[in-house]
């Protein structure tokens, strides 16, 4: 399985976006990743933030993944539905850390009724290197929570506050290029405003002025892009849309690099702290992480 790669016609020009037939791919892989992503609450002493995770399922073990500085305060785990209920300490059950990475992975009960992505989707096999400015490089997609959405006036300071005052707190989809991995980190390009090429799930661009100008509160979001079926199967959503990795870092409005976790640090933590899980593990990736 490779990278989807030509994403534009040569009709199209940039800053209007994909083109219909990949808009069409783009709709149908951004109905199913919206439903992996829930947010991470937290609470400071003068505010509240947000941050991103999502949902994966292994064997009959549940977890939601994240960035590690998303816990550093006290937080909730939100799914999609924000006015459903909350994951909060108790419902927790384990949580495994990798500080160099950035990484969190949270083992939770059965609780949280949400929809939870599969293994298999997560892609270890990432190309090396492409260049920055590679018209081919392949196109990919964060989806999370702008920080922008949680700034109320007068700071909330709980949840049912922030719902009452804010109806902006809902998901955004960002069009990124894969630019390189090195050392299990990846680099991605967030193009600026007036290169925007993000698409709602509907197909339709998005508008300039509801784009973000920087991705922060994305951070524990997924990176996610489409892959070519092999030859001759067809293009199911639910094998060709594939975890790249988890975002936790921005580099600024001047370079525009947001870094992100290989899935392979994922899948290596899981077989480090349960067993259990390696067999299957194995089946699906062999030696790849």
């Amino acid at each position: 399985m490779s990278f989807r790669l030509g994403t534009f016609d040569e009709t199209t020009d940039f800053e209007l976006g994909p083109c219909l037939a990949d808009r069409i791919l783009i709709d149908q892989h951004l109905k199913i990743v919206r439903a992996y992503t829930g947010s991470i609450v937290t609470y400071k002493p003068d505010n509240i933030d947000i941050g991103t995770a999502i949902f994966l399922r292994v064997s009959s073990r549940r977890f939601v993944v994240t960035a590690k500085h998303n816990l550093e305060s006290r937080f909730e785990i939100r799914d999609g539905n924000l006015s459903s209920k909350a994951l909060k300490s108790n419902d927790i059950i384990k949580v495994i850390e990798h500080a160099v990475h950035d990484l969190a992975i949270i083992e939770i009960d059965d609780s949280l009724n949400t929809t939870f992505h599969d293994l298999s989707q997560l892609l270890l096999d990432i190309p090396k290197q492409l260049s920055l400015d590679d018209p081919e490089a392949p196109p990919a997609w964060l989806v999370g929570y702008p920080r922008d959405c949680v700034i109320t006036t007068p700071p909330a300071k709980t949840f049912d506050e922030l719902m009452r005052s804010n109806l902006k707190l809902s998901k955004t989809t960002l069009s990124v290029v894969f630019c390189n991995v090195q050392n299990e980190i990846l680099s991605l390009r967030y193009p600026t405003q007036d290169k925007v090429v993000s698409v709602a799930p509907n197909g339709a661009q998005f508008s300039k002025a509801m784009l973000p100008e920087s991705p922060k509160g994305f951070s524990g979001c997924g990176v996610w892009a489409l892959c070519e079926p092999k030859r001759g199967q067809i293009f199911n959503p639910q094998h060709c849309i594939k975890l790249l990795g988890i975002q936790y870092d921005w580099t600024g409005c001047k370079s525009r690099i947001i870094h992100a976790t290989s899935s392979k640090v994922i899948v290596r933590l899981l077989v480090e702290n349960y067993p259990d899980l390696q067999d299957g593990i194995d089946m699906l990736f062999k030696t790849q992480y």
